[in-house]
This record gives C-alpha cells, sequence and structure tokens, in this order.
C-alpha cells in the first residue's frame, strides 16, 4: 500500500463522526496495558503540565496469530488486506 493510500484510508477513519470512533470496547487504554484501537485528542496531558494533547489516533494490531483475537474497529474490514501488506514491508 501506498504512503498516500495509507493516509486517505485514514483520514477517512478520522473524518468520522467522533461517535462512531468513540465506541468502548475499542478503545485502547494505555494505563491497563491495552495499546490497540482508538484515543481521542485531548485525552492525555503532556509530560506533567496541565497541557492537553491534540493527538488523535487508532492503533491496528498486528497480523500475527498471538494477536488475531485483538478487537479492531468494522471501519477497516474492507482495507485489512492492503493494511496487512503495508504493515510487513520493512523500511
Amino acid at each position: 500500500m501506498a504512503a498516500r493510500r495509507r493516509d486517505s484510508i485514514g483520514q477517512a477513519y478520522f473524518n468520522q463522526p467522533l461517535e462512531a470512533k468513540n465506541k468502548s470496547e475499542l478503545r485502547c487504554d494505555f494505563g491497563k496495558g491495552n495499546y490497540f484501537g482508538y484515543r481521542a485528542a485531548n485525552e492525555k496531558k503532556i509530560m506533567g503540565t496541565e497541557v492537553l494533547d491534540n493527538v488523535e489516533s487508532v492503533n491496528i494490531a498486528k497480523f500475527i496469530p498471538e494477536l488475531a483475537n485483538e478487537p479492531r474497529d468494522s471501519f477497516f474490514n474492507p482495507y485489512l488486506a492492503e493494511i496487512e501488506d503495508f504493515s510487513r514491508v520493512s523500511k
């Protein structure tokens, strides 16, 4: 998957309304050791300050057997083959 295509898929995901992305079962929670899923902007303070970050992110588990059962947003289903191919490319 070319970087432009990857970015287009990601931007389409982030362009969805917050309610579509912010599903409790698909949220990442670093504090609980869950690194996969969606995290909204302004949820975390920067380096011990009172300043909130403005980073919105979504992390998809690697395509390996150990992580095969990690939930992911159904938005990505049509793109999984492309995302998997891109994730396996080493730079």
